[in-house]
């Protein structure tokens, strides 16, 4: 099925379910899970269903038990959702990639690093290949820990290739933590799977600018300007002699402009006598 997609599969899922067919039912639920697609309560509701009324309590109890369990670490519940996890082993009821990824995003919300690790690692013992999804989880509970270079090479090591989710979560972290250097790697793969992100554009600019780059700072605004991609710009207020004063970056509009400038320049060669480099070509031209 090359054009598989989540309305397909809850057409015949409904279909299915009118006609009591479990077993289609079991395999169209296996089909979403190999195709990374998010069940909804929709699916859960039929699956129970469909299974209670053919007698096979077996298989609803296990859909039962995944949808508490995503339940509760969809509502930031992660102490129960573990709970209900660890009561799912001892009662053999196998768990799948839905319900691992239900745990590892409690865990994550909830800052539990090492609980998550284990969950993350455990998804071998059930025969479970993590997908995009749970590599998302564990990079950003990594992130989250301030292993930021963990999470890099975690990123690295992945059997699938990244996204523009994961190189997100990656440069979140790195800006939390300070490591400029792993962001940028970060903001610049973000940007080839996502060139239209603003707001990637200016976390970039705004990394080489934290480490001194202010050429490759300049760089990126003035793709930014190439691209059109504008941003709402911060402005400052200056009060003085009772009058308030507002600007923004690149302001020509300021009353006083021109009277501003060339006082800048003063000051750039002032910076540039004291062996400082100066900005004013940056962004004064």
């Amino acid at each position: 099925m090359s054009l598989i997609n989540r309305e397909t599969i809850f057409a015949l899922l409904r279909d299915a379910f009118n006609r009591i067919e479990v077993d289609v039912c079991l395999k169209l639920y296996m089909e979403m899970l190999n195709h990374a697609l998010m069940p909804n309560d929709y699916t859960f509701t039929s699956l129970l269903s469909a299974c209670t009324g053919s007698g096979c309590f077996g298989q609803a109890k296990s859909v039962h038990c995944q949808t508490i369990c995503t339940g509760y670490a969809q509502h930031g519940l992660a102490p129960q959702a573990i709970d209900l996890f660890e009561q799912m082993k001892d009662k053999r009821v196998k768990p799948d990639s839905i319900t691992f990824l239900g745990i590892l995003s409690a865990c994550r919300h909830a800052g539990l690093f090492e609980q998550g690790w284990f969950y993350f690692n455990s998804m071998a013992l059930y025969d479970e290949k993590p997908r995009i999804d749970h590599f998302s989880c564990i990079v950003d509970l990594l992130g989250r820990a301030g292993r930021v270079e963990e999470a890099h090479d975690m990123i690295k090591k992945m059997c699938v290739s990244p996204n523009g989710v994961i190189w997100g979560s990656l440069l979140m972290s790195s800006r939390l933590h300070g490591n400029a250097e792993v962001g940028i790697e970060a903001a610049e793969n973000r940007l080839m799977l996502e060139p239209g992100s603003r707001a990637t554009h200016l976390q970039l600019a705004n990394l080489y600018a934290s480490i001194g780059l202010w050429h490759e700072a300049a760089r990126v605004r003035k793709e930014m300007k190439s691209k059109w991609l504008k941003i709402e710009s911060g402005c400052s207020w200056i009060e003085i002699r009772n009058e308030i004063h507002c600007f923004r970056v690149e302001d020509g509009s300021f009353a006083e402009w021109i009277e501003v400038v060339p006082v800048m320049y003063i000051l750039a060669d002032h910076m540039r006598d004291h062996g400082k480099e100066t900005i004013s070509e940056l962004y004064c031209n």
